[in-house]
């Protein structure tokens, strides 16, 4: 029987509600799995385990250079790979994604924004301020440019230990909402599209997660919407992954992308009846 962990937290030591979905299709599979905190994760079970996935480590953001090393301790059988995890983690990524011909969500860092505010107001004049380092939302600000609040910025950043960077904020969330498309990579098929959902935050809020009130459903994309999608996928070409997630948001009077998640991500399995099998099939290409 193949051993399979999937890696948490102490939060959520069975997983997400996402994971328990998989469970079933994985024992039909004659797969056995368990779920690890990270933070207890020893040598042997990686040299015991088949496959080691990411899942729901989703407190890596305040151990971040401890959650580095657990990734790069892997010479095999992470998915997704540490290598991954290093270039995905820094949302600095995202000029990487702008300079090969990808549409995405403009960012300056947070010191070069206070010297330049020219950067965004073409779009408006709110900004959104957020950590390089950061996950649903956290320590992430909406507010008006000015030279007087960019004084007040800079001081609130540099009481928290992090590098923050600054994106036009984007209107559109509160009506248009943000796109998600959800994608499986195949050992020998390549990437397969799984689903795609809507997320819109409640009224008065920018924030689309569920636990600031957003709302999460179903959206059936067209053809070239899926294919746009898939095309941000152009640069994880060089990685070896099993999941991803393209969060798109409506910028300019295109769709854009905010966040490529490949580390972590909800995969909102909820939304999708078949996501779970073909998220196991998948899985089970890498064993």
């Amino acid at each position: 029987m193949k051993e399979v962990i999937f890696v948490t937290y102490s939060k959520l030591p069975k997983g997400t509600a996402d994971d328990q979905l998989v469970v079933p299709f994985l024992e039909k599979s004659g797969v056995n799995l368990s779920f690890i905190d990270w933070h207890n994760f020893s040598d042997s079970l990686k040299d015991s385990a088949d496959l080691v996935v990411l899942r729901s480590p989703w407190d890596y953001i305040f151990s971040l250079d401890k959650f580095l090393d657990f990734t790069k301790s892997f010479d095999r059988n992470l998915l997704n790979e540490g290598s991954l995890v290093l270039w995905n983690h820094h949302k600095g990524y995202l000029k990487e994604v702008a300079s090969k011909g990808l549409r995405a969500l403009p960012c300056v860092g947070l010191e070069e924004w206070i010297h330049n505010q020219s950067h965004f107001k073409s779009v408006g004049e709110k900004i959104v301020i957020k950590p390089y380092v950061s996950a649903s939302s956290f320590e992430t600000v909406v507010c008006e440019q000015g030279i007087e609040l960019s004084q007040k910025v800079l001081e609130w950043a540099k009481e928290r230990p992090r590098d923050f960077f600054v994106q036009p904020f984007c209107e559109s969330i509160k009506d248009r909402g943000e796109l998600s498309f959800v994608f499986f990579n195949h050992r020998d098929r390549g990437p397969q599209f799984s689903h795609a959902c809507l997320k819109t935050p409640k009224s008065g809020d920018f924030r689309v997660q569920e636990e600031f009130g957003g709302r999460t459903e179903s959206y059936k994309p067209g053809l070239d919407e899926v294919t746009y999608a898939q095309g941000y996928l152009e640069t994880l070409k060089n990685y070896q992954w099993l999941y991803t997630r393209v969060d798109l948001v409506f910028y300019e009077g295109q769709w854009c992308l905010s966040e490529l998640e490949c580390i972590e991500p909800d995969l909102y399995f909820k939304t999708a009846p078949q996501a779970p099998e073909l998220f196991t099939n998948c899985l089970i290409s890498f064993l």
